[in-house]
C-alpha cells in the first residue's frame, strides 16, 4: 500500500468519532496558552505584569479564577 492509497479523511473522521474529550482539555494538550508580559501601561514605573492565560469551557469556572501580587526587589 503507498501513501497515496491512504484516504486521510476516513483516518481522520474515524480518529475523531473515537476522540470525545471535551473541547477545552483538547485545547489544553495540543494548542497550550503561553503566558502574557504587557509591556506597556503599567500605572507605576519598572512594573512587570504577567499574566496567565487558561481555557474555559464555561463561565461557572471564572469564580475559580484567582490571582497573584509576587513583589521583587
Amino acid at each position: 500500500m503507498t501513501s497515496s492509497d491512504l484516504n486521510f479523511d476516513n483516518k481522520l473522521s474515524t480518529y475523531i468519532e473515537k476522540e470525545r474529550s471535551p473541547l477545552v482539555k483538547l485545547l489544553i494538550i495540543y494548542r497550550h496558552l503561553k503566558s502574557l508580559v504587557a509591556q506597556r501601561h503599567s500605572y507605576k514605573p519598572e512594573i512587570l505584569r504577567y499574566f496567565e492565560r487558561h481555557y474555559l469551557d464555561s463561565s461557572q469556572h471564572l469564580t475559580r479564577l484567582t490571582y497573584e501580587t509576587l513583589v521583587l526587589g
